[in-house]
């Protein structure tokens, strides 16, 4: 993954940071990420929050961890100063993996295993994760999967509390940790919201929609991306795609 040919060659490939969002896009979690946020509420602030019906109204969708919790704080009537106070992260973090071993709808979505030791093989592609989650929910949410070794790098929750912000960041560490100057139209950012294409289009990126999620094909291309697909399988044509930006 991620090298050059031997300088004697006669080309060079141009190289690439294909950055993965997480939920919906390389796994799905069964709610498990909402139900573990429920229970840190319960644990750390005492309230009733695991079966209450006013935190069925906080969107969850191509957002931050730190947004997330916010809104959830809100409609429980908390204010909370630090949206990631390390007492409430812990008490999260935990029930996530304790979700993880009691979620049987845990999945991968289709082809993703096949397509990352594909794009690991390809030494065009540096490959980095995109993510509300906070790094550790993130990395726990992969575990099961064996899939952390692909992602070495990413922009994560504690980066901001708008996407685009995850963006810059994973874009930065990037450079950082391949020492390659990745210009913005070498990114390509992958997601199954708009968001995800929003804030790859915030940096100039190329942006993929996949409707692996919650969001419908036809949703995702109104917000205007590079591309769009049903899933990242080959035959839905997203190799090709890649492929022509990666030439």
């Amino acid at each position: 993954m991620c090298h050059f040919q031997d300088k004697d060659s006669r080309y060079t490939p141009r190289m690439h940071l294909v950055l993965f969002d997480i939920d919906g896009t390389l796994i799905k979690g069964g709610g498990m990420g909402g139900r573990a946020l429920r229970q840190a509420f319960e644990e750390v602030f005492s309230v009733s929050a695991v079966e209450n019906s006013d935190l069925d109204k906080v969107h969850f969708g191509g957002r931050t961890d730190p947004a997330i919790i916010t809104d959830m704080a809100t409609a429980l009537n908390l204010q909370i100063e630090d949206p990631l106070h390390p007492t409430f992260v812990e008490a999260f973090l935990r029930h996530l993996r304790s979700n993880v071993d009691t979620t049987p709808e845990l999945k991968t979505c289709p082809y993703i295993p096949e397509l990352l030791q594909s794009l690991h093989h390809d030494p065009r592609v540096c490959l980095g994760l995109i993510t509300g989650n906070m790094e550790p929910g993130a990395r726990i949410k992969l575990d099961p999967f064996e899939l952390n070794p692909f992602f070495p790098i990413g922009g994560f929750g504690e980066d901001g509390f708008e996407r685009h912000l995850l963006v810059g960041a994973a874009i930065e560490r990037g450079r950082n940790h391949y020492d390659i100057g990745f210009d913005p139209e070498e990114v390509v950012v992958i997601g199954d919201t708009q968001n995800d294409i929003k804030a790859g289009r915030a940096h100039g990126c190329l942006t993929v929609g996949v409707a692996t999620g919650w969001v419908e094909e036809e949703n995702l291309q109104q917000a205007n991306g590079s591309a769009v697909f049903k899933d990242l399988s080959p035959e839905n044509g997203f190799a090709s795609w890649l492929n022509e930006q990666l030439s």
